[in-house]
């Protein structure tokens, strides 16, 4: 997003971060117009380029993997558990904020991301070791990929 289309009409919350970078820095969720300004300016000093996205309130899944290209291993599903609005550097790194080992989701979303895990190692060719993350949004039933680390 360019600074100038800070005017542009927009339904809040959004959020607004780097488009490049990792572990949440230069991450702000914005919830009136008026803070938009300055969290445009938080992300630009991560990178020039500045995504601008509509924010959800969404529980954070992740599966650990591991393969080795013809067989492969997917843990239980795990949540972040965090005592903001996402789960930022704060809590990652100086709060260190539990995590649980097995979430309490329904049988029927549990198996639709189990499925989607087996999809992404097909389409990455995962091999070895590594976690996936989801977003789920459980007002619209959405399961989000979110990334592979």
């Amino acid at each position: 997003m360019k600074k100038g289309n800070l005017k542009k009409k927009r339904e809040y919350p959004l959020i607004v971060k780097p488009a490049n970078g990792g572990s949440s820095i230069g991450i702000t969720v914005v919830h009136t117009k008026k803070n938009l300004k300055q969290a445009y300016d938080i992300a630009c000093k991560y990178d020039s380029k500045v995504i601008v996205e509509s924010y959800k309130s969404v529980r954070e899944l992740e599966v650990a993997v591991l393969s080795n290209g013809n067989k492969f291993y997917i843990s239980d599903i795990g949540e972040i558990l965090t005592n903001g609005e996402f789960y930022d550097y704060t809590n990652k790194y100086i709060n260190k904020i539990d995590t649980s080992i097995k979430s309490k989701i329904s049988n029927i979303v549990e198996k639709k991301i189990y499925l989607l895990v087996e999809q992404l190692i097909k389409i990455f060719n995962i091999e070895g070791m590594c976690r996936i993350d989801f977003f789920y949004d459980e007002k619209e039933e959405m399961i989000y990929f979110n990334e592979i680390n």
